[in-house]
């Protein structure tokens, strides 16, 4: 299934930001619980808390486990902000109040809460964690074919020029598009009725002809984290710098260097998740456009016709 439909980049990163900023509020709702625990894991992982359990248990999480746990947790509030958007499901939000009084309670706050695990939830942090696993085997592949390791106790590296050329062309290039190519899953596993593997060939398919247009969108729509990335680079160079020109020690050193850092740090995060909800509002609106036109006759009045 093929599409006549063509993204047009410019007016579709303007629609993005527009839709993202509009529905913020319920996505904020539905993520933030998840967001709270992946960045507060973020946070500690590194650190040294001088608790010989908790230590040895950070260490030990692999890069793919951690991985996989902040996919499962993504996968709960990317699943329900696609049902939102797509369904206006919002079934499994719910709000816990916070009550003063015995006799006459009175609701100090309301704090929205959304939870909802289960078959789609898998399927959808499935997709992120066989990513992964075509990352990780593709790395291997990449070690097993250009290094050996014959009479020295180091791998030596053969023909780094070629090694770098097909590194590179598969991490910047091979695996964007195939993201790029995937992306329609994501709605497709949260709202179909049936969730099959004749419906995932179908919507995949539908995404020809338009895939380095979505990559490129989807690479605009990230670029302010991808700036705040660029920055918090710069962050080892003003680390060295108060390392040889003060004398701080101890806790305020800590607050001096590695304070913001872990602010920035997190500030980076949660620009990221910021940019995913525009992100998600983006694919939402082509799906329909794309894959659901025939269910929903036109989409006239959906607001985002002028961006294709």
């Amino acid at each position: 299934m093929a599409t006549s439909v063509k993204v047009k980049i410019l007016p579709a990163v303007k629609t993005a930001y527009a839709g993202g900023f509009r529905h913020f509020g319920a996505y904020a709702k539905i993520s933030w619980p998840y967001v709270a625990i992946i960045l507060l894991f973020s946070s500690f992982y590194g650190i040294d808390f001088s608790i010989p359990f908790l230590d040895d248990l950070l260490r030990s999480l692999s890069s793919f486990v951690r991985k996989f746990l902040r996919y499962l947790l993504e996968a709960i509030f990317v699943v329900g902000f696609y049902r939102f958007l797509l369904l206006k499901d919002t079934e499994h939000l719910r709000a816990i109040a916070i009550k003063r009084g015995i006799e006459k309670t009175k609701n100090l706050l309301a704090i929205p809460v959304y939870f909802r695990f289960g078959v789609r939830e898998v399927f959808a942090s499935s997709i992120g964690l066989a990513y992964i696993g075509l990352k990780i085997l593709n790395s291997k592949l990449l070690i097993y074919i250009f290094y050996t390791q014959e009479g020295t106790a180091q791998p030596t590296l053969d023909h780094p020029t070629l090694y770098a050329i097909v590194s590179y062309s598969t991490s910047l290039v091979l695996f964007p598009l195939l993201a790029a190519a995937l992306i329609f899953l994501w709605p497709y596993v949260a709202t179909a009725g049936k969730v099959d593997f004749r419906g995932a060939v179908s919507v995949i398919k539908a995404m020809r002809g338009n895939i380095i247009r979505v990559l490129i969108v989807s690479f605009l729509i990230y670029q302010p984290a991808y700036f705040h990335e660029e920055l918090l680079n710069l962050w080892p160079w003003v680390h060295f710098y108060v390392l040889e020109k003060t004398s701080y020690s101890g806790l305020l050193l800590w607050f001096v260097t590695s304070g913001p850092l872990w602010f920035f740090s997190s500030l980076s995060m949660l620009l990221k998740y910021c940019c995913l909800a525009a992100e998600m509002y983006f694919v939402h609106s082509i799906y329909r456009e794309i894959v659901l036109k025939e269910a929903v006759g036109t989409n006239a009045g959906n607001g985002v016709t002028s961006a294709y």
